[in-house]
């Protein structure tokens, strides 16, 4: 004898969202007293398989199912079973669900996300006064924008129109509605545009407080790791972050630059701050601490700086020439941060003819650029403006242009000197002599690469 149950759930809910269902309920015989069972639902946008079997029905751990999940955005697993998962793009999973002693594993499942594949183990221990997860996951390609929405914050396309910074807060009751350890290893990434090779995390959620320890990344030929933590327990995130790079080649960080700097040397770099806010911008636009990179090395563009002084002599020259690379001795980027504004302390670019600095700031909370960047000659030119160069606009719309005031100002007095003097007289306020300019570059490169090496600032 053999006992079959079709049991079918149609025009209902689940947690608000429109449910339906049919499961297979079957018994092997009498003297099997193994069940099979074999069902499919959909909630919301999420579609669920099972198939598998009981292999004692007055005992849930010997449940052994393959369970089949898809579904457009993981969060929407938070709706259905009050699970804390990430917003990330469509995906599929498949692995075996079992059951023991109010714990739940999802094992060995493999699958993709996003564009992202995604393999791996998951359990949910439903003994404490709330869900432990504990998981460990591992992707062979990944794509970086699939971690848009990591630990709770809105998906990466939920952006605010000119900003680049993301401003979807993060939902606190999921930071707060269960514990978690989890490891995250990524060993490639499909970007080809960023310069990663690898990432491994490893993630710890205590009641609303959240780590991530370490935080570690392969870029551009070096190394980037940290430490991230949010305190979620109160109304308001608090936030830390202390990342360190070592030996970043900066042609291939950023490429772009690639035309102003053929680098040979290597960027050592610090970040830290801790601010407050519910969302990455406005935890940046609060944030208090230190912003510095240095590189010694290298060589830069001899075009651009001359461009850099509107040093219109020795630019023809340079082309002239065929735009010969100027041997960098410094390239030092020290901001203090107060309250989201990025102060330079200094800003500074060293070579063989040429010292560039800047002054500023660049305001995180509104993403404003204000800055101003000189260029003092260590040698002469027969036709130069003397910029100096602004950099305004905004983070996602910046500006480059030179300082018309100083400009005008000699264009003027060249005027005002051919009429008053002679035609040639007209030439002298376009003259640049040239004179020593000590950049200081040694205690520079050293402050900085103190902070770096320890996180903490000289007195």
């Amino acid at each position: 004898m053999r006992v079959r149950a079709d049991i079918v759930l149609a025009q209902s809910t689940w947690a608000g969202l429109p449910a339906s269902a049919r499961v297979r309920w079957r018994s092997l015989g009498v003297d099997d007293s193994r069940i099979a069972i074999d069902g499919t639902a959909r909630v919301g946008a999420t579609d669920i398989a099972a198939k598998g079997r009981l292999e004692d029905p007055t005992n849930l751990r010997s449940l052994d199912l393959r369970l089949d999940l898809a579904g457009q955005d993981l969060a929407e697993l938070y709706t259905i079973f009050r699970v804390p998962l990430t917003s990330a793009g469509p995906y599929n999973l498949a692995g075996q669900l079992r059951y023991d002693d109010k714990v739940w594993s999802f094992d060995d499942f493999k699958g993709v996300v996003g564009r992202s594949d995604l393999a791996g183990s998951y359990s949910v221990d439903l003994r404490g006064a709330r869900p432990m997860i504990k998981a460990a996951f591992v992707s062979e390609r990944l794509d970086i924008t699939d971690l848009s929405g990591f630990v709770g914050a809105g998906p990466g396309s939920e952006r605010t129109a000119g900003k680049v910074l993301p401003h979807s807060e993060y939902r606190l009751e999921r930071l707060r509605a269960a514990d978690a350890d989890v490891t995250f290893t990524g060993r490639r990434f499909r970007n080809a545009t960023l310069p990663l090779n690898r990432m491994n995390t490893h993630l710890v959620l205590r009641n609303g407080l959240l780590t991530l320890d370490p935080l570690e990344f392969g870029a551009a030929g070096g190394r980037l790791d940290g430490r991230v933590v949010l305190d979620a327990r109160a109304p308001t995130i608090t936030g830390e972050v202390d990342v360190r790079a070592r030996d970043l080649d900066l042609s291939r960080l950023a490429p772009s630059v690639k035309a102003l700097v053929q680098s040979t040397g290597k960027v050592d770099a610090r970040v830290r701050l801790k601010g407050t806010g519910n969302s990455v911008a406005a935890l940046l636009g609060s944030a208090d601490g230190s912003v510095a990179a240095v590189m010694s090395g290298g060589q830069v563009s001899d075009l651009v700086l001359r461009l850099a002084n509107l040093d219109i002599a020795n630019a023809l020259v340079a082309m002239a020439k065929g735009n010969q690379p100027i041997a960098v001795h410094c390239l030092v980027a020290d901001f203090r941060a107060e309250r989201g504004v990025l102060l330079p302390d200094p800003l500074l670019l060293d070579t063989e003819h040429t010292m560039v600095s800047g002054t500023g700031r660049i305001a995180l909370s509104d993403e404003s650029l204000d800055l101003r960047l000189t260029a003092q000659p260590k040698d002469g030119s027969l036709l130069a403006l003397r910029g100096p160069i602004l950099v305004q606009g905004t983070m996602a719309n910046p500006s480059v242009r030179p300082e018309m005031g100083s400009m005008l100002a000699r264009t003027g007095a060249a005027v005002l000197l051919g009429i008053v003097a002679t035609p040639a007289a007209a030439v002298l306020p376009f003259v640049e002599m040239g004179k020593p300019v000590q950049a200081n570059c040694e205690q520079h490169l050293a402050q900085v690469r103190g902070f770096v090496a320890t996180g903490a600032r000289a007195e």
